[in-house]
């Protein structure tokens, strides 16, 4: 049975086509090792050295959380998600902390903004 698998975008650099892909098994893992053999820049991605999904994948058979023993009906979507962090720090300070403003009102003066 063929189920669809998407990927996020954040790993399309690690397939040859795209992020919709089709995939056969009964188990999310049949399904996995199916995709791999077609996609194999996928598995380190989504597995650790010991098989496991790693801790920052989420893998969802038709809408709910799956691990590696979830069974895949002929008709079921699975959807991997992979968490996203880094990039620039933020100019404006953490939640709770003092801000910049001295006295200012943030919407109306946004000099506080340039420094």
């Amino acid at each position: 049975m063929s189920v669809t698998v998407r990927i996020p975008r954040v790993l399309s650099q690690a397939v040859t086509s795209g992020v919709r892909h089709q995939a056969e098994g009964e188990t999310l893992a049949a399904v996995l090792v199916d995709l791999f053999s077609r996609e194999p820049g996928l598995e380190n991605h989504l597995l650790d050295e010991g098989g496991r999904i790693r801790p920052h994948v989420l893998i969802f058979v038709d809408a709910s959380r799956a691990d590696l023993d979830t069974p895949v009906g002929p008709s079921s979507e699975i959807q991997v998600l992979q968490a996203v962090s880094g990039g620039q720090e933020s100019p404006l300070p953490a939640f709770g902390s003092t801000p910049p403003f001295r006295g200012r009102n943030p919407v109306v003066d946004r000099s506080w903004w340039d420094g």
